[in-house]
């Protein structure tokens, strides 16, 4: 019997212990590179770093024990914790990111007999009849994303500006010729002529989970939308003031968010249950009051796109008498940047329209 404890402990000194250490440091320690690189909300952050020491501070403590310690019983216990180690480490980071998206607000609900994911035939319009606007599109790199000028066959390249900041939706100031990008964090101001940003205050409690942004010229003020547990909110900006200030809630949570100057509008599109499928888009005054939903002929499949999931965005904006629905993917390490899809809705009947689904031009 001693011969076999002996085999047995020989096994966990030579192999198990090795494997052990090694996981039990390199985990923590790539996932606290992979959290310098993600673009998650402060409180995120903070628990995804004590849980990282802890693990750390977990090892030193084992590996003190074994080296240090002359009490075999301390020393088997070491063992013991440090393989355990590894597997709290994962077990905790999958409770904490089922959390996270189960802490994501929801709206309404989702048919599972309807297949979302199928792309439905969409008739064709003519580029020209929609017109310019600006936008954003993930480059390769944690927060690499250009910004430039784009029509209905996709971005002109000769406009595209490097952006090195997080900039998931993004919105041009006329006035001052500088553009506000939002990400689901925060908003920033961008200089692209002197290649400046800052980083606008959000000291409000329900200034958390962005989705969406736009420049309302005629008020000189930048509107957002937020999602919380409560609901959607929409904040305006004061460029002149410096300021924020919540000016009302949505009877949805948004994914995105665009305005008409002319006819005083915005328009939300909704984030449902199925988080997969856009099948409607929310208008209000610009005092909150609902002006019903456009109905879109027919749904468009998204995808797992939305705020914070590390899919991809969902840009909208208005451009003339249609609402230009964006899709953006951020490229995997090393990938090339990939093709934007958009679609144009008519206001005023939600009939889908395909436009630049061939790619870049």
């Amino acid at each position: 019997m001693d011969n076999v404890f002996d085999l047995l402990g020989g096994a966990l000194v030579v192999v198990v212990i090795p494997l052990a250490l090694f996981l039990a440091v390199v985990i923590p320690v790539w996932a606290l590179i992979d959290l310098l690189r993600r673009d998650d909300d402060p409180t995120t952050r903070v628990l995804w770093g004590l849980l990282i020491v802890f693990c750390l501070g977990g090892v030193g403590s084992i590996l003190y024990a074994l080296v240090g310690s002359r009490s075999s019983a301390l020393r088997r216990a070491a063992v013991i914790g440090l393989v355990g180690v590894p597997v709290l480490f994962i077990t905790a980071a999958l409770s904490l990111q089922t959390a996270e998206q189960m802490r994501e607000p929801a709206a309404g609900g989702g048919d599972p007999t309807v297949d979302v994911t199928a792309m439905p035939e969409l008739p064709t319009i003519d580029p020209s009849g929609v017109g310019t606007f600006v936008a954003a599109r993930p480059a390769e790199g944690a927060r690499a994303y250009q910004v430039g000028v784009f029509d209905l066959r996709g971005p002109d390249e000769s406009t595209l500006r490097p952006v090195d900041t997080a900039c998931d939706w993004v919105a041009l100031d006329t006035r001052r010729q500088q553009h506000y990008c939002a990400s689901w964090r925060g908003v920033t101001v961008v200089d692209l002529e002197r290649e400046l940003t800052t980083r606008l205050p959000d000291d409000d409690d329900n200034f958390a989970h962005l989705a969406g942004i736009v420049y309302d010229e005629p008020r000189d003020r930048v509107l957002v939308t937020a999602n919380t547990g409560a609901g959607g909110f929409v904040f305006a900006y004061s460029p002149s003031e410096g300021r924020w200030r919540e000016l009302f809630e949505l009877n949805t949570h948004a994914r995105a968010l665009a305005a008409s100057a002319e006819a005083d509008e915005l328009y939300v599109i909704p984030k449902d249950a199925s988080f997969s499928r856009l099948s409607s888009v929310h208008r209000y005054n610009l005092e909150g009051a609902s002006l019903g939903e456009i109905l879109l002929d027919p749904p468009l499949p998204l995808g797992e796109r939305g705020p914070g999931s590390g899919d991809g965005e969902i840009q909208l904006v208005w451009s003339g008498d249609w609402l230009v629905v964006v899709l953006t993917e951020k490229p995997e390490r090393g990938q090339s940047i990939l093709p934007v899809e958009m679609f144009a809705i008519e206001q005023a009947s939600g009939k889908v329209y395909a436009l630049a689904n061939e790619g870049l031009r």
